[in-house]
């Protein structure tokens, strides 16, 4: 509710944001001791930066992010919430790893591949009728 939000503007080191673009975010990301969260996205950009991430959920689509990042699930209740922050403010974060291939190179590995592939691609395109044409596939990529 509005009580929250006003509330919250009064903690030092403490910003409450709406809607940002993306690169804004990942900079405000970046520079924070950690993050609260319920979204998805959230706590995979905290994993790959190497931010504590805790998430008010019960589950995550990402478990990647608890099992091998810096997330924490800690559910909905206000106590094991703050708790949990507490622990983070006092040191006590927890040391995640950035997954592998989580490296933000999945397009070069990807080109690789089709370089790897590209007769069979080309006789696949063949086989359904595509032309090869439409799609570009050239050493020149990598």
């Amino acid at each position: 509710g509005i009580g929250f939000w006003q509330s919250i503007q009064n903690f030092p080191n403490v910003m409450a944001v709406g809607p940002i673009a993306y690169l804004d975010f990942i900079a405000l990301l970046k520079g924070s001791c950690m993050v609260l969260t319920d979204t998805s996205g959230v706590q995979e950009e905290a994993t790959v930066l190497q931010v504590p991430c805790l998430t008010m959920r019960a589950r995550t689509e990402r478990p990647v992010t608890v099992s091998r990042g810096t997330n924490r699930l800690v559910g909905r209740d206000p106590h094991v919430i703050v708790a949990a922050a507490m622990r983070i403010l006092r040191g006590d974060a927890k040391k995640g790893r950035v997954p592998p291939m989580w490296d933000g190179r999945a397009a070069s590995r990807l080109v690789g591949q089709l370089l790897n592939k590209r007769e069979e691609v080309l006789e696949l395109y063949r086989n359904v009728g595509v032309t090869p044409e439409c799609t570009i596939i050239s050493d020149r990529a990598m």
